[in-house]
């Protein structure tokens, strides 16, 4: 007779409950958790859209290789990290309307379109920018009713160069852009635009509101719409030095500064922030108020966030008298995100790790504990310097981070660690339930194998095909089992036999006779449930206190061993 080994592959399911610590990189997306979109030049990251359908547009903007200009970029890929080669040419929209386009902003449309908004100019003149929105088609070409040509590029006045950082498509298709200008006058403005592209004369008489700053510069400027009509248009400006404060300016419906918003129309924060290089963003909740984050100046420490009611002053629920401030003296803001949840994702790059950053605060501002390792988690994209611009969240407590090192760069995290890892003679698999599964052997499907456990049949390179509830799969490593003779009959003609399978109630296992041998049923995480010697032939198992699901059945007597699955209901 043969020496038996005892070997069991095990999948363990084990569900990491929305609240715990860990996040992991979810290796059943891209490639080992990653994504590239390399358009061909030195790529910038603006911002993610969620398509009904589950697919992702990444929006951006490049440097063409060669020095043929700037382009506005967008790649459409699944929620697996798979590229959409039906959009654009092989999944990506590289295009401009004129020499320059720089995407800083885009938003889809509910009929599938898309919005783009920031810098178009015709040479490399800084005097020369001038705020641009255009509109792409659902396939990623120009949609040339938009404005004649699919873009619309106007100045806040003759003379001023400007941009826009945001578009925000309104419920009756109107777009709102918001932006910046200089040379002429600094401030910050917004222009609204009909559906067709043309600037809607119902708002300031031309289309366009400018606040005026008594500021060296402008920075990064945004505007939102409240759900009354309102106008709000918030950014920062640099007053001397390398210091800028916060600024929100509210305008009613029909573009007229609106008193009643801030102190006559104007809220001013008084918390020095970081200059020139620095980002800062905007977000709006469902309650109309304004969140504003962006790095502290130079010789104070962290991120700094206010608050805003829709009255345009400090709201007192939300941290210190509005205020939060993230510790960190290496950590710069880079984007901020509103969670389904109501709390907060603040984004950024670590100048003392390189890494991305993600820190989420609840909603009254303060630290979420239970996200990352105390509410803060490191994000590496790739070697290098990474930028950390925007979030998406996907079923089952993912995170899609996108950003930018000298390309565009995704990584999906998870509560749930989906890699299929070896340790010993069993292979283990965290991850969360609805998930399917098929066995191979030497690289072949093992009919019928789709459970959490398998029982192996012989000597060969075991492996699992792993499937998520998106449609996202993933290959094992093999794990070869060599010298051993699982599944074979031994020398007596005999094989362990399980009835009734799948069992309810009680099942029976027919084994050789082998008084005193170890009989062993384990569960899918290969803990033993039950542990006894055999008497006779057979063993009867009581399952009616057994957690429905898979079972390995494991017998021997030192020389030999057998090995059997049950399936209790």
């Amino acid at each position: 007779m043969g020496t038996f080994r005892l070997a069991t592959l095990l999948v363990a399911l084990v569900t990491v409950p929305a609240t715990a610590q860990n996040l992991f990189p979810d290796s059943l997306f891209g490639t080992d958790s990653r994504l590239s979109a390399n358009a061909g030049g030195m790529e910038t990251f603006s911002n993610f859209m969620m398509q009904p359908d589950g697919k992702i547009v990444l929006g951006g903007w490049d440097f063409g290789a060669g020095g043929t200009g700037a382009f506005n970029i967008m790649v459409r890929f699944d929620p697996c990290g798979r590229i959409d080669s039906t959009f654009g040419t092989d999944g990506i929209v590289h295009h401009h309307f004129d020499v320059r386009n720089m995407g800083h902003a885009f938003a889809l449309q509910p009929d599938g379109k898309f919005l783009a908004a920031g810098v178009q100019a015709p040479d490399n003149s800084s005097s020369s920018q001038t705020p641009f929105v255009a509109r792409y088609l659902a396939s990623g070409s120009p949609d040339t009713t938009f404005a004649d040509t699919g873009t619309h590029a106007r100045r806040f006045a003759p003379g001023e160069r400007g941009a826009f950082y945001s578009v925000e498509r309104m419920p009756d298709g109107r777009i709102l852009c918001g932006g910046e200008y200089a040379f002429g006058g600094i401030g910050l403005g917004a222009m609204r635009f009909m559906p067709d592209g043309s600037l809607d004369s119902t708002f300031g008489g031309d289309g366009i509101v400018r606040h005026d700053v008594a500021a060296s510069f402008m920075r990064e400027c945004y505007a939102s719409t409240f759900q009354n009509g309102d106008v709000v248009v918030a950014g920062r400006y640099l007053v001397g030095g390398n210091i800028a404060h916060f600024i929100a300016v509210g305008f009613d419906s029909t573009g007229a500064l609106n008193p009643a918003f801030g102190n006559a129309g104007v809220f001013v924060d008084t918390v020095p922030l970081g200059g020139l290089t620095l980002r800062n963003v905007l977000v709006k909740d469902l309650d109309d108020r304004l969140v504003m984050a962006c790095t502290r100046e130079p010789n104070a420490d962290g991120i700094e966030l206010v608050r805003l009611t829709p009255s345009g002053a400090p709201d007192g629920t939300f941290g210190t008298n509005g205020h939060v401030t993230i510790t960190g003296s290496t950590k710069n803001c880079r984007g901020l995100r509103l969670m389904a949840d109501g709390g907060y994702l603040v984004l950024g790059s670590d100048d003392g790790t390189g890494f991305g950053f993600a820190v989420r605060l609840l909603s009254d501002g303060s630290m979420d504990a239970s996200f990352g390792n105390g509410g803060y988690l490191s994000v590496d994209l790739i070697p290098g310097s990474d930028q950390l611009i925007d979030v998406v969240e996907l079923p089952n407590d993912r995170l899609l981070f996108g950003g930018w090192n000298t390309d565009q760069w995704m990584q999906r995290y998870s509560t749930q660690l989906n890699v299929p890892h070896i340790s010993g003679d069993t292979l283990l698999l965290h991850t969360t339930g609805g998930i399917s599964f098929q066995w191979y052997l030497d690289g072949a499907p093992l009919a019928g194998e789709t459970d959490t456990v398998l029982a192996p049949i012989g000597n060969g390179g075991y492996s699992v095909e792993v499937t998520d509830d998106l449609g996202c799969t993933y290959m094992s490593a093999v794990f070869t089992i060599t010298g051993i003779g699982i599944g074979e009959l031994d020398g007596d003609g005999f094989a362990l036999r399980v009835h009734p399978n799948p069992a309810m109630g009680a099942f029976t296992v027919d084994h050789p006779r082998l008084p005193g041998a170890s009989f062993v049923l384990a569960n899918a995480l290969g803990d033993a449930v039950l542990e006894q010697r055999t008497t006779g032939h057979s063993t009867v198992v009581d399952a009616t206190a057994l957690p429905a699901g898979p079972y390995i059945v494991r017998l021997s007597d030192g020389a030999r061993a057998w090995t059997g699955k049950v399936m209790v209901e």
